[in-house]
């Protein structure tokens, strides 16, 4: 049982149960003890396939934890009603740095949500936002949260599809921030992998 082994391991700091199937019960039956334990800094919880309802109870535990720095939410299916269960705990949360949401379907409303993350979590350094395909209206929200955040150091954009339009949205947001890096590769026409850091 994770429970007794989170109750067993009090100085456990990670804790990666990716593709494990999660139902809304184990997700709960995992934030109380989560709560309980009260010291773990990562989490990895990829390829779980969150409900709303399972985004609505890791909302609430992100609510009273202080200890976690890491969270890992690629591939779970995350959309528009998921990640509004998810914005404002995230948006609040005082230790987050880095969050992983690659892999899912975040379209212009989904990417407004991750803005408003972006904007207000206050130690937010590290965002992955890599295999997404972004509309110009997504890239021009994410452009705006990119200016405006004063944490954000390092995003992700790896295999992602703007179009002309949009990209030029976030490269000129980019270049306007200091101390800001972020990375980008694709596959051109040719076949070839480029990178623009």
């Amino acid at each position: 049982m994770l429970s007794e082994y989170l109750y067993r391991n009090p100085d456990l700091h990670s804790l990666d149960i990716g593709a494990n199937s999660f139902d809304e019960a184990g997700l709960q039956s995992l934030c109380s003890s989560l709560q309980k334990h009260g010291n773990i800094r990562s989490l990895y919880l990829w390829a779980n396939s969150l409900t709303v309802r399972s985004c609505e109870i890791l909302g609430t535990w992100l609510e009273s934890d202080k200890a976690l720095r890491t969270l890992n939410l690629a591939g779970t299916g995350l959309g528009e009603r998921g990640l509004s269960k998810l914005a404002s705990p995230l948006s609040k949360h005082k230790s987050l740095q880095s969050l992983n949401i690659c892999s899912n379907k975040i379209g212009s409303l989904e990417m407004r949500l991750v803005a408003r993350v972006i904007q207000n979590c206050p130690e937010l350094f590290q965002l992955d936002l890599s295999h997404i395909e972004f509309t110009d209206l997504g890239a021009l929200n994410l452009a705006a949260a990119v200016t405006h955040s004063e944490a954000l150091g390092y995003l992700n954009l790896d295999y992602t599809r703007f179009s002309k339009t949009g990209l030029n949205y976030f490269y000129h947001a980019a270049r306007r921030r200091q101390s800001f890096s972020w990375s980008m590769m694709f596959h051109s026409q040719s076949g070839l992998s480029k990178t623009i850091i």
